[in-house]
């Protein structure tokens, strides 16, 4: 991925909880003009030790970043706690 830029791209990032803060730093600054990434995981459902993932951190720091400069194109989207059933 170094020196690549995405540019006209839809990326999407899927299980991203094992993924190192490094390597989400990473692909973030790699997207360029037009291009959309979307990150998805658990954080609670790492395969890294705990303190190793990257997902919380990097949402916690963008979504500190943008808080409050109604900036449109971002969006952290979190479940505290989430039930499902499935009736068959």
């Amino acid at each position: 991925m170094r020196g690549r830029t995405l540019n006209n791209a839809f990326v999407v990032i899927d299980e991203a909880q094992n993924c190192t803060y490094g390597q989400i730093k990473m692909l973030i600054t790699r997207l360029g003009w037009h291009s959309t990434m979307v990150l998805t995981g658990d954080p609670d459902q790492t395969d890294l030790l705990p303190e190793m993932s990257g997902l919380r951190e990097i949402a916690d720091r963008l979504e500190e970043l943008f808080e409050g400069r109604g900036c449109d194109g971002f969006v952290v989207a979190s479940h505290q706690s989430f039930d499902a059933s499935l009736d068959m």
